[in-house]
């Protein structure tokens, strides 16, 4: 389980630090690639829009990133 991950998707990003949710927010405002180059050595994944629904369904990422089905997710780096 990575302690540091960015998790991406097209509505809402998230960073875990120390396997922990850290920050969260609407892509627009929570950039991506702003998140990728401030926090180099974290693992990147994308999450799909099916996995979005099942998951966040409105509400935030998980606070713990064991609570993250990583296996669903497209891992980019």
């Amino acid at each position: 389980m990575p302690q540091h991950a960015i998790i991406l998707s097209e509505y809402f990003n998230s960073l875990y630090t120390d396997g922990v949710l850290a920050e969260s927010g609407k892509a627009k405002n929570f950039d991506g690639e702003t998140l990728i180059r401030c926090h180099p050595d974290a693992e990147v994944y994308q999450m799909g829009d099916d996995v979005y629904d099942e998951l966040l369904n409105g509400d935030d990422y998980p606070p713990r990133i064991e609570d993250v089905p990583l296996g669903r997710l497209e891992r980019i780096r």
